[in-house]
């Protein structure tokens, strides 16, 4: 037995544990997994779903071969003839009816498989349909679209600063049972820290859940009013005089019309609205205000409802007008170890385009997942005739899952690429597997941008790949240069050629304006993932700027450090990280929410009511 043990991401959430993987390297085998004590985040915990990783690896469901659609039933191919055959029949598709005549949906996984994540821009790029979809709308949409808004970047969103807040308000989630989505694993050991050092959590929610059970106070609201509980929270600390904006002052824009708008919102009519006695929530506006540090936190139920946009907004417009964003204990950014990928906003991704059948607008280059189904059965001028699904399941996890099966039906190819035949995949005329998770590289920059303390990590391959099955990056860009008939060299030079421009436009101030001869001269990864995120390191706040900084953080570094560099807590980043001239105002599409949620007699009909967003 050649047995090692490596230092990895749980993949299977987004609070990205850390692991000790043993393995025998010999054998392929990966027998067991547990938890890793120098993981900066996690420190040895973990929760059940760690152990699914070791079957992953052995399951004999999962797919491993190209295949291809024979009636009923599926045959295997070979992995050049199988994305030859995807790309001649998209292309004949596009070719006929334009590049819209394909859709296309990727699904959570990639926010796991950082390789996928990187590239999947490449065959995006390829595809260049306005029929994108992805699973977000179904969890994160408004929060998103709230933070575009208010500060002008979807990427950047601000963090609760769990481990140095003295109040956390918690806003339709249940992170003792969730592991802290986009915030930091081990939830319930931070929340026991908080009442160990005397603070208070307080949880909004219609129902008793794990988290509320724990808390110090839980405010049973009635489902869906949780936007009308805050605007009248934001009511009391005007009518108080509570307002303190902290490190936003010079920086808040429209903070009058708030206020006009709070005043249609008085507690007592929002007693009758929520449920909850007007003490309780006067009781609310005085603790956070008071309090040495506080934040307001949601997630999934913030999102999940009619008003899901305006409360994300509300909470954030809390933290800003009680000198808790941009403080530690409040709401912080995460600005990366590595470079952000965000692309500066000129033009808001909002409403450029409309779905076809009910003229419901985009958000950044997708389409909201609600209006798929109707968007595949709709016949006539502009029909999608084609689609590609990569690692998503959408008759499974999105809304009328019968209505899109009958879509997907009808069409004259569908691709997807996933690594079980599942209730969306049996529908494909060709399905492409991925490799195993161990089989991968990973570094997980989209998770560890979104937490609550600056770290970074990287894990090479604990596995040799199983026959040629081509890495994720491999795959992305062979079937991004059959689509546009360019070679995969060309498409990986073109990625290399983005990244290393992003690097001098935004990396750390060292890397503006450097030759590109000399950057390529730094790197010492082969092309690939590896390759871009070395760049994303270098040219990040803590990079080595391409060897002009000594001792800054590289690719080769990290590799030297399994479990991980930790670079310390969130710090202070306005007004840097604003994308927007200001904060709070945050357009009409949000006040138009707010004039409809106070106006419950005659709902505004607007073409930017937020619902149509999201």
């Amino acid at each position: 037995m050649t047995r090692v043990t490596q230092a990895r991401n749980c993949p299977l959430c987004e609070a990205m544990c850390g692991l000790l993987v043993d393995a025998d390297q010999g054998a392929g085998l990966a027998i067991g997994a547990r938890g890793d004590g120098h993981h900066p985040l996690s420190r040895g915990r973990v929760c059940p779903k760690s152990q699914a990783i070791l079957g992953l690896r052995t399951d004999p469901d999962r797919l491993r071969r190209p295949l291809r659609r024979t009636g009923r039933d599926f045959e295997e191919i070979g992995w050049d003839e199988a994305i030859a055959e995807a790309c001649d029949r998209l292309n004949a598709i596009r070719k006929a009816d334009g590049n819209d005549a394909v859709g296309f949906y990727f699904g959570n996984p990639l926010g796991h498989r950082p390789n996928l994540a990187l590239y999947m821009a490449a065959l995006a790029g390829a595809l260049a349909t306005r029929q994108t979809y992805w699973v977000g709308p179904i969890d994160q949409a408004p929060r998103l679209l709230s933070c575009l808004l208010m500060f002008g970047s979807s990427v950047y969103r601000p963090i609760p600063d769990i481990d140095r807040t003295m109040c956390m308000v918690i806003v339709g989630a249940n992170p003792v049972v969730s592991n802290g989505s986009l915030v930091a694993p081990g939830f319930r050991r931070r929340l026991d820290a908080l009442r160990s050092r005397g603070g208070k959590l307080i949880v909004i929610d219609p129902r008793r859940t794990e988290t509320a059970g724990i808390a110090d106070a839980h405010l049973a609201v009635r489902p869906g009013s949780d936007a009308a509980l805050l605007l009248a929270v934001i009511n009391v600390l005007f009518a108080e005089e509570l307002v303190n904006l902290g490190a936003c002052e010079g920086l808040v824009k429209g903070i009058g019309a708030l206020r006009d708008a709070a005043a249609g919102m008085p507690i007592e009519r929002t007693e009758q609205v929520t449920g909850i006695a007007s003490g309780d929530i006067r009781e609310l506006a005085h603790t956070i205000a008071a309090a040495p540090s506080a934040v307001v936190y949601g997630r999934l139920g913030a999102c999940v409802q009619q008003f899901g946009s305006l409360t994300n907004w509300l909470m954030d417009c809390i933290n800003i007008l009680t000198g808790n964003l941009d403080r530690p204990g409040g709401a912080m950014f995460n600005h990366g170890v590595p470079l952000s990928t965000r692309v500066d906003v000129g033009t808001l991704p909002l409403g450029r385009w409309r779905s076809r059948v009910r003229g419901l607008p985009e958000f950044m280059g997708m389409m909201p997942s609600a209006v798929l189904a109707e968007e595949l059965l709709a016949r006539g001028r502009g029909a999608m005739r084609g689609f590609v699904i990569l690692a998503g399941n959408p008759v499974l996890s999105n809304p009328n899952g019968r209505g899109i099966a009958e879509g997907l039906s009808r069409l004259d190819f569908l691709l997807s690429i996933d690594i079980y035949l599942n209730e969306t995949s049996r529908l494909a005329d060709l399905v492409l597997p991925s490799r195993d998770y161990l089989e991968e590289s990973d570094y997980p920059a989209s998770t560890s941008a979104s937490m609550v303390r600056h770290y970074a990590k990287w894990s090479p391959p604990l596995f040799a790949a199983a026959d040629d099955i081509p890495s994720d990056a491999e795959l992305m860009v062979r079937l991004a240069a059959g689509l546009r008939g360019v070679s995969p060299d060309d498409v990986e030079e073109e990625m290399l050629v983005r990244m290393l421009d992003m690097a001098r436009a935004r990396g750390r101030p060292e890397c503006r304006g450097m030759a590109e001869a000399e950057m390529r001269d730094a790197l010492t990864a082969a092309p690939g993932g590896d390759r871009l995120f070395d760049i994303m390191l270098r040219a990040g706040p803590y990079g080595d700027a391409f060897g002009r900084v000594e001792g800054g953080l590289t690719l080769d570094m990290l590799k030297r450090h399994p479990h991980g560099i930790d670079f310390g807590p969130l710090q202070p980043e306005l007004p840097g990280v604003l994308g927007t001239a200001a904060v709070i105002w945050s357009g009409r599409s949000l006040f138009c929410s707010v004039l409809r949620l106070i106006d419950n007699r005659s709902p505004l009909a607007s073409k930017w009511a937020v619902r149509d967003v999201v």
